[in-house]
């Protein structure tokens, strides 16, 4: 996100002259999260995920400076090289899976569902509470798991998050199912980010 858009600014920058630096913008999706006081509570993952991408867009922006001169030119070639370099390690590692994440896959097939990664595999009856506290923390853990129990018995109701933008009624609704009897609600694995979750 950030190589693109420090590219833009340097394109659009050696197309007009005199431009007028950025405005400062506010960047605290970037450093932290949405508590149930912001206005930004009621957003889904979609409207959050494009007002954090508009932040960073904004934050590269800012941080552009001048590039008139050579030594401008030379930073902004050896900030690509480096933005590249860097690109390629994560591109490596994104294939890889997290031990941490394996680890709890492997309990929940211990604990939970013995046959997990077979089609139609069955749940028991117990339940784990799972705390993050980043909202990329929780999407990368949430999308793991659904890949992982997307064959097994009833997958779609087996996952519940519980997070900043989640209303009042849904919260709720989430508590009441995680102390229903397991026997009479599939919810299995309720994923909470950032906020306090009291069974």
């Amino acid at each position: 996100m950030h190589r693109k858009t420090v590219k833009r600014q340097w394109e659009k920058m050696q197309e007009e002259a005199g431009i007028e630096e950025p405005t400062t913008a506010s960047s605290d999706l970037i450093t932290g999260s949405v508590d149930n006081d912001d206005e930004r509570a009621t957003m889904d993952e979609a409207e959050l995920q494009a007002e954090e991408d508009a932040q960073f867009q904004a934050a590269s922006a800012a941080t552009m400076g001048p590039l008139e001169d050579l030594s401008a030119k030379q930073l902004f070639a050896r900030e690509q090289e480096l933005l590249d370099e860097m690109t390629d390690v994560a591109e490596q590692a994104r294939g890889r899976n997290d031990a941490r994440t394996d680890k709890l896959i492997d309990w929940i097939r211990d604990n939970m569902c013995p046959d997990l990664g077979k089609p139609g595999a069955k749940w028991n009856d117990t339940r784990v509470l799972i705390f993050t506290e980043y909202d990329d923390t929780k999407r990368y853990l949430v999308s793991r798991l659904e890949a992982v129990i997307e064959d097994s018995d009833r997958a779609g109701n087996r996952i519940q998050i519980f997070h900043g933008p989640t209303p009042v009624a849904k919260r709720e609704e989430i508590k009441q199912a995680f102390n229903t009897d397991p026997r009479k609600h599939p919810v299995r694995i309720p994923v909470s980010c950032g906020c306090p979750f009291d069974p």
